[in-house]
Parts: structure tokens; sequence; C-alpha cells
């Protein structure tokens, strides 16, 4: 099976706006499927990206049926860390990835069937 990759437009429902983004890569580097994030300016700390992250984690659980998903969050974005953990994603280690320090969050999918299982 291959990879799920790309990114979805967030629209803010009363006014049809476009204000951010959230996707879904596989990272090589790291043998994980990230998350990822952004929000126009005007639009961060109303909950939008924590309503985001939420429904696509949901999304890679119930519908992609992965295992596990994760977020790299560049160590000084103390919003996005806030974001991750809201949406129930959890502090896993410091790592470098492409010459750069990020923090590693982590959620794991509690319905997931493994072969084992």
């Amino acid at each position: 099976m291959q990879h799920a990759q790309g990114k979805w437009l967030l629209i803010e429902k009363t006014s049809n706006k476009a204000i951010g983004y959230v996707g879904i890569f596989y990272i090589n580097e790291i043998k994980g499927t990230e998350l990822s994030y952004a929000l126009l300016t005007e639009y961060r700390g109303k909950g939008y990206g924590t309503e985001a992250l939420e429904g696509f984690k949901q999304y890679a659980f119930d519908i992609l049926n992965l295992h596990k998903v994760c977020a790299l969050i560049h160590p000084e974005n103390i919003a996005s860390e806030k974001v991750a953990l809201r949406a129930g994603l959890v502090y896993n280690k410091n790592l470098n990835v492409w010459g750069f320090e990020f923090k590693l969050y982590t959620a794991k999918n509690p319905l997931h069937k493994t072969k084992s299982q």
C-alpha cells in the first residue's frame, strides 16, 4: 500500500474564507506519517488548529487505518505544541530531521488492529 499524502484547505464556515491547511505526509527519515497544519495569522488562537488537527487525526485513524501519526514541531513554536497536545498528541522526543531540530509528538490509534491481534 502506498502512503497517503496531500494537503486540504481549511475553510472558515461563517465567512467561507480560506484560513490555512492541514496535510498528511509520509516522512522516510522518521518512518512515520506526519500531520502538518498551518493557519493564517489572524485565525490563530481561535481553536481552528486544534479542530482541524483532531479531525484529521481521526480521519487518519478511521479512514486510512493508520497505527500512529506524528507532528514535527520546531522547539520554539509553543503555540503549535499546545495545538498538538489539545488534539491528543503527546511529546515523544527531540530529533534532528533534514538538519533541523524538532520535537516529535505522536498519537496512536486505540482501535488499530494488526494481523497478530
